[in-house]
């Protein structure tokens, strides 16, 4: 492993749980991950998902996934286009944001692998309990930029990392589905490289807005070569734009019935007056 592959920063440094798994962290954005020798494969993964009792009508279940609807909502203009990517096999947020008048397509890649969804573009997209499960985050992440409109919403609910000391007896990565862990500082970190905007709205739950901004995707170094780009092009038309203004005035010159006036001219379009 030589980057991390939430932020693809080579800061990371590997250590060890006490069942014996290897794991990294990346100093970048506070990101830890599971190493890939540890990766379960298609079919028990699979399985396990199948384990999930995600059941549509589960009051329990739409109470908990309210916490990512209700305030999301609050931000979606009535009927927007969503998309609940990582849906699983009982799709019970897209069933409640459906109930709410909102259309809602459905994405998972062992359930609802319809493909055709990345032909599309969406004013929101929800990804609940997802993204603790991605082997390859900075991809999903933008293959989900890719999908959502300018100015669009992506609602992310995962439970995060609280302090170091306490990862090793957490319960939620001791499920072997369960590859990759966040932090608030992961989601600042994920909001800058993709110039959202980023609002924690509780520990859990992360809402970032697509920019409309020219910058688009552009990371913080890229914008400040961008700005310095400007910069240079500014001063040199400052510098040269005198000069290039009186060469086309020299090319205008030109007349066959007056070829001595015009040699005669050069020296007075050359010179520039106090």
């Amino acid at each position: 492993m030589n980057e991390c592959i939430v932020c693809k920063s080579n800061l990371i440094k590997d250590f060890s749980t006490s069942d014996g798994k290897q794991y990294w962290h990346c100093s970048t954005c506070n990101a830890k991950f599971l190493d890939k020798k540890h990766y379960i494969n298609k079919e028990i993964e699979k399985e396990r998902y199948l384990e999930h009792e995600n059941v549509i009508e589960d009051k329990g279940y739409r109470d908990f996934l309210s916490r990512l609807s209700e305030p999301l909502k609050k931000k979606l203009s009535p009927k927007a286009k969503g998309l609940d990517f990582g849906c699983g096999h009982g799709p019970a947020l897209a069933d409640m944001l459906t109930g709410d008048g909102f259309d809602i397509d459905l994405y998972d890649p062992f359930f609802f692998p319809d493909k055709n969804i990345f032909l599309k573009q969406y004013d929101f997209i929800t990804c609940t309990e997802t993204a603790e499960h991605f082997f390859e985050p900075a991809k999903e992440l933008e293959t989900m930029n890719k999908l959502l409109k300018k100015n669009g919403w992506l609602g992310i609910m995962t439970n995060t990392l609280t302090t170091d000391d306490a990862f090793d007896s957490w319960y939620y990565r001791r499920d072997p589905t369960h590859v990759c862990f966040y932090s608030d500082a992961t989601f600042k970190v994920i909001a800058e490289q993709k110039n959202w905007h980023y609002e924690a709205v509780s520990k859990d739950i992360a809402l970032f807005k697509k920019s409309n901004h020219i910058y688009g995707n552009f990371t913080a170094m890229n914008k400040i070569l961008l700005s310095l780009l400007v910069l240079i092009v500014t001063i040199a038309g400052f510098i040269y734009g005198p000069k290039a203004i009186r060469l086309y005035n020299l090319a205008n010159l030109y007349d066959e019935d007056s070829i001595a006036s015009n040699f005669i001219n050069i020296d007075k379009i050359f010179t520039v007056s106090d």
